[in-house]
């Protein structure tokens, strides 16, 4: 039996080649508003389902975001 795939989170959107090489290797979890920062909640909340994290440097990755992500493997 194969493993899922895994959830890639990204909290800004990103160019479509990227995406589309993302996306042939991992489900994708994509913020949608690129003229703004991702909420404190909504990263924090979005975050507990990911694999991975790509993040900008204007996300705050910090010892509260990393225990709030139980999945997280890579940032």
């Amino acid at each position: 039996m194969a493993s899922p795939r895994p959830l890639v989170f990204l909290p800004q959107p990103t160019p479509p080649s990227a995406l589309g090489r993302l996306q042939a290797v991992a489900e994708v979890d994509m913020g949608e508003d690129g003229s703004r920062i991702m909420t404190r909640a909504d990263l924090l909340e979005r975050v507990r389902r990911a694999d991975a994290l790509f993040h900008l440097m204007h996300d705050l990755v910090d010892a509260e975001l990393i225990a709030a992500a139980t999945r997280l493997r890579v940032i």
